[in-house]
């Protein structure tokens, strides 16, 4: 019988971060997953962290990679789950129950399922972030990311069939991912209004994109969206920019990240 989940760590040299990931995956009330652990070589004590932990890992491997995404590569072409959950070091899976919680809501049909996501500083919630059940070409024009890869489970057939992350970007493979999919390929997809994960914030894809990958998503809105598309959209974002716009949309987006997060912590999501 099938796996549901197969969730994917990727790490290096963060054998505390990897500690708490691990923990978080190891206390979940849904069972029907295996853990894939795929270090790029550490040297810090993470790789006696996994042989210490080998009885709540399916598969593990240090060894030398080419960045995060060929890491997560490396954990796809091992895995066995009808769903991959890429889950980062750092970062941990919002509550025990929540892996229960999603799979209990989970529509036969559905190829993406994404929710909500915490972000945290060291040891402080700082809020939780909504993502919209309605994904548009504008959800992908925007700065703000349609789909986060740490709040989303995708069909482990779609990389078979389109093919695996991008090389081309070093921070920016799952958004071109999801672009392709979702918005090209109309894959099925299904919001669930719930904090799925916990993102700790500091690291390299939290400081924003490089040059490259602002050409890169550049390039495929050029490629894909129409000459009107690409002036309403640039209207509305330039619309959003304007400075007392901006600074009014920060002041409510902390003001509602704070609401939804007391929420999320009423609700025990988190």
């Amino acid at each position: 019988m099938e796996i549901k989940l197969s969730i994917i760590t990727v790490c290096y040299n963060n054998r505390n971060g990897l500690q708490k990931t691990m923990e978080s995956v190891v206390k979940q009330t849904f069972t029907d997953y295996e853990y894939i652990v795929i270090d790029g070589g550490s040297t810090d004590g993470t790789v006696e962290l996994i042989k210490a932990n080998e009885q709540h890992i399916n598969y593990w491997i240090s060894e030398k990679d080419n960045g995060i995404y060929d890491a997560m590569n490396k954990g796809i072409k091992i895995a066995k789950g009808k769903y991959c959950y890429f889950l980062n070091s750092d970062d941990r899976i919002a509550a025990p129950n929540t892996l229960e919680k999603i799979f209990e809501k989970l529509k036969p049909e559905t190829e993406i399922i994404f929710g909500n996501l915490s972000k945290q500083m060291h040891d402080k919630f700082c809020n939780v972030i909504k993502f919209s059940k309605n994904i548009t070409p504008y959800s992908f024009y925007r700065d703000k990311p349609a789909i986060h890869h740490q709040a989303s489970f995708i069909k482990r057939e779609l990389f078979q069939k389109y093919g695996l992350y991008s090389d081309r970007a070093k921070l920016i493979s799952d958004w071109i991912f999801f672009f392709e999919t979702v918005l090209l390929h109309k894959v099925k997809t299904q919001y669930i209004n719930r904090v799925f994960a916990v993102f700790l914030l500091g690291g390299e894809s939290s400081t924003g994109i490089g040059i490259n990958e602002m050409h890169i998503k550049e390039d495929f809105i050029q490629t894909y969206f129409s000459e009107k598309q690409i002036k309403k959209y640039a209207v509305k974002k330039m619309f959003h920019n304007r400075l007392i716009i901006r600074k009014t949309r920060v002041l409510f987006g902390k003001i509602v990240g704070k609401i939804f997060l007391l929420a999320a912590l009423l609700k025990r999501e988190i």
